[in-house]
């Protein structure tokens, strides 16, 4: 789980008032809770702002066990790729929020290519976020190279949320 001490970055805060600009949002997250743990106070806010929120759990979806979406990767790509894409479709997402490219965690990383593929196939997608789990070395090396744009989310007015941001990596790639 993201925690504040963990972020070394500098970002810019995202006001609560912009989230009523996310439209019909999607979490992607490779395991239940995976969401709850990276995004779960973002998640209370849009549901403060009426904005629609759909979790998509990519192992009980696809029927793949923790630790199996890497080698699913593989093995019937195509086939995950369509079925995340015809879901998210069917949700009408305009915001889709998937694991950061980097995350160490290699179901995570897996996510975050299926997601990828599946949304440039897609036409209305307008915004797409990542959000980290784990953030280390290879987070900033990343960050470095990329230069996305972290946004900060406070989350301190969620009282079930113990830390006080939540990060998301907007890249333009």
């Amino acid at each position: 789980m993201l925690r504040e001490a963990h972020v070394t970055f500098s970002g810019t805060e995202l006001p609560h008032e912009s989230l009523k600009t996310f439209g019909p949002t999607t979490i992607v997250a490779p395991h239940p809770d995976d969401e709850t743990l990276a995004c779960g106070g973002l998640i209370a806010l849009l549901h403060r702002n009426k904005q629609p929120v759909s979790i998509v759990t990519i192992s009980t979806l696809c029927g793949i066990q923790k630790g199996e979406i890497r080698s699913e990767l593989v093995s019937a790509f195509p086939a995950v790729v369509n079925r995340i894409r015809s879901v998210l479709e069917a949700l009408d997402s305009r915001t889709v929020i998937m694991p950061f490219r980097g995350d160490s965690q290699a179901d995570n990383t897996a996510t975050w290519h299926i997601v990828r593929t599946a949304v440039r196939q897609m036409e209305r997608v307008s915004r797409l976020l990542e959000y980290p789990v784990w953030i280390g070395p290879l987070t900033e090396a990343i960050c470095s190279e990329l230069q996305p744009m972290l946004w900060k989310l406070d989350i301190s007015s969620v009282p079930e949320h113990k830390q006080r941001y939540e990060a998301f990596f907007e890249f333009g790639d």
